[in-house]
């Protein structure tokens, strides 16, 4: 669990990170990949919690 919420800092960093910053050299398609890649460590983490909060309850 302490990972997953690792991933989700990351991930709000990053966004954080291209919003305070959108003169850092990216292209509007740059920028868009950060928010993608964001969006994408978002959807690993709920992957991620969902299939512990499964195998919790198992095991």
């Amino acid at each position: 669990m302490a990972r997953a919420m690792e991933v989700t800092r990351l991930a709000s960093a990053l966004r954080a990170a291209d919003i305070a910053h959108p003169a850092h050299g990216l292209d509007d398609a740059g920028a868009a990949g950060v928010f993608d890649l964001g969006a994408q460590v978002r959807d690993v983490h709920v992957d991620v919690v969902g299939v512990a909060y499964v195998f919790g309850g198992i095991l």
